[in-house]
């Protein structure tokens, strides 16, 4: 592990001790509170109880400030020898200038793809609060290339893709996942480790693939925004003139492209007439089941007065705004801003008008292998329902209304990163043969 992910995990275990030690006392104030209410009817009783109660909380407000206090001295004294170490590998690294070292790929299961991976998950999780907290395990958003980060400078980028060509077919990962995410099950289905959509993509129609790494605990809207950002430095900085920008992404990555393509639209992004296509593969668009079972699960717990209870909903309570974005597929600001992201049930999602330039298409699963099969409709690929992929909301004016897309049986949601009936229904769409439609599969 490097040294700046150890010194954000130092950080983030004493960031837990701290939180642990106010939800345990905050629960514990609770439960007294509900107990002396009840004795509270008898008034001797009641005071005699609150008077004891008083001597035990002065004990353990003593004990819990005493160690939020500790882990703060323990933060701060740590922070100084990993900013001396992180300041001598630093030295010791490459000048920016320097000439590109070969992108050697770190293969599926290896310490770096573990840890890339482990990254991404507590990202995905708390990934907003890893932003707000400086935190080093905040991953930021970057475009990558076998794992390695390569800047959008014109060199850089020249370096990197030295073989670029006219078409970018940009990628975009899911939630608490990584780039890496796109090569799941590549040998067992291709033969191949390396193989994935943007190989693929690139072989067969001449499309440069560039994968994006980012926080997925953040907000949808505000991952959009900065991909919409990033692809503008791209496409100024790509070594040659650029015709065509595509879009793909899987799960909340469907939803950061069409934010992006949003953004790029209200912002006159100078990429924008590039646009050609934004294909989501398993995007909630209506919503997660997963997330809304979750939400309910929170309010049944935090409404008992139980310790037992109220301590996991305040842990799902602190789940990151990225994943409350997907209870009802939020893709912009103005869905969430100044709501309470944790109100029962209300939803707020607004119809986002496409980019006129380009074509919308959708990639749906359901597990069974006819998707009209009632398990199939009910659970779809275990993570989404088909008409939330398919954007499909009983009322017009909610619908998100695709130009074209198709409906796969017998996939799963983590199957959809990578099979070959998913790229056949991609390199159709890119390939722009006739009818956007696709056949049921």
């Amino acid at each position: 592990m490097d040294l700046a992910r150890l010194h954000g995990l130092t950080r983030l275990v004493l960031d837990a001790v701290r939180v642990v030690s106010r939800l345990v006392e905050r629960t514990d104030r609770g439960v007294s509170e509900r107990t002396l209410a009840w004795l509270d009817l008898v008034p001797p009783v009641g005071e005699a109880a609150r008077a004891v109660e008083a001597v035990r909380r002065v004990g353990t407000s003593a004990v819990h400030a005493t160690v939020r206090a500790v882990s703060h001295v323990v933060d701060a004294v740590a922070a100084v020898p990993f900013a001396v170490l992180e300041a001598r590998a630093a030295a010791r690294a490459a000048p920016p200038d320097a000439p590109a070292t070969p992108l050697d790929s770190d293969a599926m299961g290896s310490a770096a793809w573990l840890a890339d991976s482990a990254q991404g998950a507590l990202s995905g999780f708390f990934g907003d609060y890893l932003e707000r907290r400086g935190n080093r395990l905040d991953p930021g958003m970057s475009l990558r290339r076998d794992g390695h980060v390569v800047r959008p400078h014109p060199a850089e980028l020249a370096r990197a893709y030295a073989g670029a060509s006219e078409r970018i077919a940009v990628f975009v990962h899911g939630l608490s996942t990584t780039e890496w995410s796109w090569s799941y099950g590549a040998r067992e289905q291709w033969g191949d480790s390396r193989t994935c959509y943007g190989a693929l993509l690139e072989r067969d129609l001449g499309y440069t693939p560039v994968y994006v790494r980012y926080n997925s605990g953040r907000h949808v809207s505000d991952n959009g925004r900065e991909l919409a950002r990033l692809v503008d430095e791209l496409v100024r900085g790509w070594p040659r003139e650029v015709r065509e920008v595509v879009l793909v992404g899987h799960s909340m990555g469907g939803l950061v492209v069409r934010s992006a393509a949003h953004y790029a639209a209200r912002d006159d992004a100078a990429w924008l007439p590039h646009l050609r296509r934004v294909t989501s593969i398993g995007a909630p668009h209506l919503g997660s089941p997963i997330e809304k079972g979750a939400h309910l699960v929170e309010r049944v717990l935090g409404g008992i007065g139980a310790a037992a209870a109220q301590v996991p909903s305040e842990i799902l309570r602190a789940r990151s705004a990225g994943i409350k974005d997907l209870r009802y597929g939020y893709t912009t600001e103005e869905e969430w801003r100044g709501r309470d992201p944790d109100a029962f049930f209300e939803d707020h999602r607004r119809a986002v008008p496409f980019v006129d330039s380009a074509a919308y298409a959708f990639v749906a699963a359901s597990v069974t292998r006819d998707p009209e099969h009632p398990l199939g409709r009910l659970v779809g690929d275990l993570m989404v329902r088909v008409p939330s992929a398919q954007g499909a909301h009983p009322e017009r004016p909610r619908r998100v209304t695709f130009h074209g897309g198709a409906v796969l049986g017998g996939l799963s949601h983590l199957a959809l990163v990578n099979h070959p009936d998913v790229y056949a229904v991609l390199r159709r769409l890119h390939a722009d043969e006739p009818g956007l439609v696709v056949p049921v599969g």
